[in-house]
């Protein structure tokens, strides 16, 4: 006698012989999420697992014969029950908060996921709560994470004024009643309050302060007040306060305090938001401090170079500065008046056809740049605009950076030459 047929489907398989259905619950208990079988024309409930059982509170005897008409009850329940059935040959689908009678009686709202499997239909239950906290929870995430953007871009500017706009927006991210930071003085060895903290709490804190405290605290009302902060917080009726520190224990820039007046709305997080914001804070005070720093080099620079500028326009010798290519690019008045043009005429013009001479000047001028070293001509004759001949002693010494590469400075040496001459 030939034997009948193995269905080729794997769970029409499972509930064809009772080791497929004993494997079958063994593998469905081990999901986490409720999986409910029913037969192909949804009159009868075949199996389901053990997050099923625990979703609805029935006993998996209680389950064997139960219609399923008793799970989904109500025109909703009656109405996604029709969907399932007439859907089934569609594939996988889903439905969101179908009621689903649990054995109380009472309704759990859950999303359903749906697909035919051979002669039986599989539906996966989730609670529809646990998408909403899903939900919730990404909102949250992308509303953090707008949040420390927002945080970031403020303190980034590297204004320091930005500071307490920067703890406006992370306090409301925070929950917090309040939030402040002492943050280093420049004017004395104390850390000044920037931020709002209740009237309880010092303007200022020294740097003895900080001794006590570790890395990250957090106090709640009931604990014995081992600092002063927290003795300010218990006099303002603070349930939650927390501390972090800003820099390293060899130089503290900071201290980040937040406070929350009813414990149950400090954010589970707090301690990592609080971190995020103190490095913030930190690179926000550091960047300030070295614009601070920039704009007081800057400020010397000028100064120093309104100094040469002036030195090098009120110089009595004549001086010209050179470019790369040789070009003049800035002449000192001496050095028009010797030359016999007005000062704007120098700019621009080639070296060679301002130093002109029976000497040839450009072995020097290329000594210096060739070398990087200074080269001079104590006694050399160059030629004014008119021709007119006059002796001098020209030096010429390169610039490493910038766009002058040579500074060459002359002198007449006219009434010398006359005395040498006249002796």
């Amino acid at each position: 006698m030939s034997s009948s047929p193995n269905p080729t489907n794997p769970i029409a398989r499972i509930f064809k012989f009772e080791p497929y259905r004993d494997l079958f619950r063994t593998l469905a208990d081990s999901l986490e999420s409720a999986l409910l079988v029913l037969s192909e024309d949804g009159s009868r409930l075949l199996t389901a697992n053990h997050a099923f059982l625990l979703l609805t509170g029935y006993a998996r005897s209680e389950l064997d014969g139960l219609p399923p008409s008793m799970l989904f009850a109500g025109d909703a329940g009656e109405q996604a029950l029709a969907r399932i059935l007439s859907d089934r040959e569609g594939g996988e689908f889903q439905m969101q908060d179908v009621p689903l009678l649990d054995r109380a009686g009472e309704t759990r709202l859950v999303d359903l996921t749906a697909r035919a499997a051979g002669r039986a239909l599989l539906l996966s239950a989730v609670p529809s709560i646990e998408r909403q906290r899903l939900a919730l929870l990404e909102q949250a995430q992308a509303e953090r994470l707008s949040g420390l953007t927002a945080l970031a871009e403020s303190l980034l500017e590297g204004d320091a004024s930005n500071i307490g706009s920067a703890l406006d927006i992370a306090r409301r991210m925070l929950c917090a009643s309040h939030l402040a930071l002492y943050r280093v003085s420049p004017t004395g060895p104390g850390y000044q309050l920037d931020g709002d903290l209740p009237a309880e709490f010092p303007r200022s804190l020294e740097a003895s302060s900080f001794k006590p405290l570790p890395r990250s605290s957090r106090w709640e009302l009931g604990q014995r007040p081992q600092h002063a902060l927290h003795k300010a917080a218990r006099s303002a009726d603070i349930a939650i306060l927390r501390t972090t520190s800003l820099g390293t224990a060899k130089a503290w820039v900071g201290l980040l305090v937040a406070s929350w007046r009813a414990a149950d709305t400090e954010p589970a997080d707090a301690d990592d938001l609080l971190r995020v914001i103190a490095n913030l804070c930190h690179a926000a005070i550091q960047m300030s401090q070295q614009h601070a720093s920039v704009a007081e080099l800057e400020t010397a620079v000028n100064a120093l170079e309104a100094q040469i500028q002036a030195q090098f326009e009120a110089s009595a010798e004549g001086m010209l500065a050179i470019d790369e290519s040789l070009a003049i690019l800035e002449a000192n008045p001496a050095a028009a008046r010797l030359l016999g043009y007005r000062q704007d005429e120098l700019r621009g013009q080639s070296l060679r056809d301002v130093l002109v001479g029976p000497e040839d000047v450009m072995t020097t001028v290329l000594d210096a740049l060739g070398h990087d070293h200074v080269a001079e001509r104590p006694r050399l004759t160059i030629h004014r605009r008119d021709g007119t001949p006059f002796p001098v002693h020209l030096r010429a010494a390169p610039i490493a950076q910038g766009p002058v590469r040579l500074l060459i400075a002359f002198g007449d040496r006219s009434e010398q030459q006359a005395m040498e001459d006249e002796t």
